[in-house]
């Protein structure tokens, strides 16, 4: 595997928490502790265009139905907003603490909370539908199985819990993967998908009525914060707080390149996020305020 460093896009002014694919292809969203969200196209510009803000830290967002934009916030508010008119801002408080994850699918948007509350909105009206409180600490990370109509919710309490995505009953909840806080899940296959979080170690994991954990290995020196899959799912990419992205085989979650700061000029503090943006492009973001864009060829 050869790794090159091809940008390093500046422009935030706090930490980088979140990057997502952009609505037009070739570009990518960040988001940030200053409330800034900002388009990039790296293979043609190294300047970012700022497509809406807020007072508030953005924890997360998401993109649906193409140019409607939702952003969580630090205090709990929902943002939403369309691409074409990034100044009409529409603010729901729908959390008490911050909200870390967003999912979403033709029907529903899921929201995690700091709070520990799983809140259900409409996608087209954003209407309260369902509210659940998982945990008494924050959930951190929600993710959609489409194939099987499952939602998985992770979070401090280091429990995973598995829902029906039709009926939103709870069908099973394991705490026995981590042992410790559960920061971020990513779907592989149809019924398989990978964990982590502050305990370092990454999982692969079996979905079927409940969860099994297939590989379990030590992977980072300090807290994972973000896991991304290759588009042909031939890679997996993950952001520690040791301020390293490494990058291994979806499969037996072998290690195949470490990008660190000593020897490819990676990232000085911790890594928050990272996004594959095409095949042989993967994109790095975090507290350093600075994004990272890598060519990966295999």
């Amino acid at each position: 595997m050869e790794v090159s460093l091809i940008h390093t896009l500046s422009g935030h002014e706090a930490a980088i928490y979140k990057l997502i694919p952009g609505h037009r292809p070739g570009t990518f969203y960040s988001c940030g502790g200053e409330g800034y969200v900002v388009e990039w196209e790296p293979h043609t510009s190294a300047e970012g265009q700022l497509v809406a803000r807020d007072t508030d830290s953005l924890y997360c967002m998401n993109v649906i139905e193409n140019d409607h934009l939702l952003m969580g916030t630090k205090n709990g508010m929902l943002i939403s907003c369309h691409l074409s008119k990034p100044k009409d801002l529409r603010k729901l408080d729908i959390h008490s603490k911050g909200i870390y994850s967003i999912a979403a699918n033709d029907d529903f948007v899921f929201t995690a909370g700091g709070d520990g509350w799983l809140r259900v909105l409409g996608s087209k009206s954003l209407n309260l539908i369902f509210s659940t409180q998982l945990s008494g600490k924050a959930l951190r990370s929600v993710i959609l199985i489409p194939e099987s109509n499952q939602l998985l919710v992770a979070g401090s309490e280091h429990k995973i819990f598995l829902l029906d995505v039709i009926t939103f009953d709870l069908k099973s909840i394991d705490n026995s993967l981590h042992d410790n806080s559960v920061f971020c899940m990513i779907q592989g296959s149809a019924d398989q998908f990978f964990s982590a979080g502050r305990d370092a170690r990454l999982n692969l994991n079996l979905l079927g009525e409940r969860i099994e954990n297939l590989v379990s290995i030590p992977a980072h020196m300090n807290t994972i914060n973000d896991l991304a899959l290759h588009p042909d799912r031939s890679l997996l990419a993950s952001a520690s707080r040791d301020r390293s992205v490494k990058i291994w085989k979806p499969e037996n979650l072998e290690l195949l390149k470490v990008l660190d700061v000593f020897k490819f000029r990676s990232h000085t503090h911790s890594v928050n996020a990272v996004l594959w943006l095409d095949t042989e492009t993967l994109i790095s973001a975090g507290d350093d305020r600075m994004i990272k864009v890598w060519k990966i060829e295999v």
